[in-house]
């Protein structure tokens, strides 16, 4: 008889929190205990900051052994420590998705990737913001991407004076995790709704009726299985599909707005080392002008002025060295070098 009930539980439970968790709204779903959140940021001078909530209510800023007892001591039982990274330090970028293919937008968004930014898919991680309304049939989407080195070095700063990061995001874009999955750390938030209706499924365990009806939810789980593995290589192929046509569809809408842009950024990638990070590319005619990251940014200007495809390539800005990663942060203006004799003239002076 207990062996019947157990099996009877499990059942009953697999169920009802399957069903109820995909219907209910997102809040009582993660909310947490009522824990405390706290927020670590991390700015360009190389500092951490613990702005709010902080201990007395001011705001705390240092290294990270300075930041660790204050995120500790704010830190309230069962909530998040968030590791917020200034804008500078990620790359961010609007694509559109057709909203029929929304479901696959992260698989999507991996291969624009690689083909809009330096980096290979473990190089890097990344986010999405998607617009709430879809326009024309085509879904807005913010992508923002970090790399994994910057990120891996912030984390290990703090975990080395005791304080775990649950979560990275960005100044601007709060909603995200740029924490690369395979590092997260694997926490199950306390739903105190689920108390009710553990004591509700226990009192209706104990019916008889109810441990037959266990029995016939389990036969009808068992049979949608069945029914979902036999569809399942139909729907692969239907996503793949559309998958496939809304990056095509996004890089032709690109190339017929932009064909000089696509060729100069083109010829970047060629001439630039795989380690260079650009951060933002502003194309105006025959005038480029880039900022970025380095481990040498002399290297990235002697690269571009060799190349036969760029002249006048120099600063136009101090090179900073980021304390995080040991990087160079650098801004450049250069132009375009072109045989075209319509192609439009540089704009001349510009410091």
């Amino acid at each position: 008889m207990a062996l019947e009930l157990t099996s009877a539980w499990d059942a009953f439970w697999s169920w009802w929190t399957g069903e109820l968790r995909a219907v209910l709204p997102s809040a009582p779903r993660f909310g947490a205990s009522g824990g405390k959140s706290v927020v670590i940021g991390f700015g360009p001078d190389g500092k951490y900051s613990l702005a709010a909530p902080s201990p007395g209510g001011l705001p705390v800023e240092g290294d990270a052994g300075q930041i660790a007892e204050a995120a500790r001591t704010a830190r309230g039982q069962g909530g998040a420590t968030i590791l917020r990274l200034p804008a500078e330090s990620v790359l961010s970028f609007a694509v559109e998705i057709p909203e029929r293919a929304m479901r696959r937008a992260r698989e999507i968004l991996s291969l624009e990737l690689e083909s809009a930014t330096p980096f290979s898919a473990d190089e890097a991680s990344f986010d999405y913001i998607a617009e709430k309304s879809p326009v024309g049939g085509f879904r807005r989407v913010r992508q923002i991407v970090v790399k994994n080195a910057i990120v891996a070095a912030l984390v290990e700063d703090l975990r080395r004076v005791g304080v775990d990061i649950d979560q990275v995001d960005a100044v601007g874009a709060e909603r995200i995790n740029l924490q690369p999955t395979h590092s997260r750390r694997k926490a199950r938030p306390v739903l105190r709704w689920e108390y009710g209706l553990i004591a509700i499924a226990v009192v209706s365990l104990l019916a008889g009726a109810h441990i037959r009806q266990g029995r016939v939810l389990a036969a009808l789980v068992a049979q949608k299985e069945r029914l979902s593995a036999e569809t399942e290589g139909v729907r692969t192929a239907a996503a793949d599909a559309n998958a496939a046509a809304a990056n095509i569809e996004t890089l032709r809408k690109y190339s017929a707005l932009h064909p000089a842009a696509l060729s100069t950024l083109a010829s970047l990638t060629e001439t630039l080392d795989d380690g260079v990070w650009l951060t933002e590319v502003t194309i105006s005619g025959r005038d480029v002008a880039l900022t970025g990251y380095a481990a040498s940014a002399s290297k990235v200007i002697n690269d571009l002025e060799s190349s036969p495809a760029f002249a006048g390539a120099a600063f136009s800005d101090t090179v900073i060295t980021d304390q995080a990663s040991g990087e160079e942060r650098f801004s450049a203006k250069l132009s375009v070098e072109t045989n075209d004799p319509a192609a439009p003239s540089a704009s001349g002076g510009g410091g």
